[in-house]
């Protein structure tokens, strides 16, 4: 969730540094754009969603698996 806490702090960021700016419309847009990423359940690219097919997920990521190995040559999956 450290993710999430970073985008939470940046999004406050955006939020006081437009502070009577006259740009606080453009920082509501951009800070509703990242909390949408924070918490919403029905975006496959949030960050909760993220988190559940990652712990889901019982094979190690692709990146972890060697493209040359013999032992895999005759995987599909790769």
């Amino acid at each position: 969730m450290a993710a999430s806490d970073m985008l939470e702090e940046a999004s406050e960021l955006i939020r006081s540094a437009l502070r009577m700016s006259g740009l606080e419309r453009r920082g509501e847009e951009a800070t509703g754009a990242i909390l949408h990423y924070i918490y919403l359940n029905g975006d496959p690219c949030s960050i909760p969603n993220i988190i559940r097919d990652l712990e889901s997920d019982g094979d190690d990521p692709c990146w972890t698996r060697p493209l040359v190995s013999i032992k895999n040559s005759d995987r599909k999956d790769i």
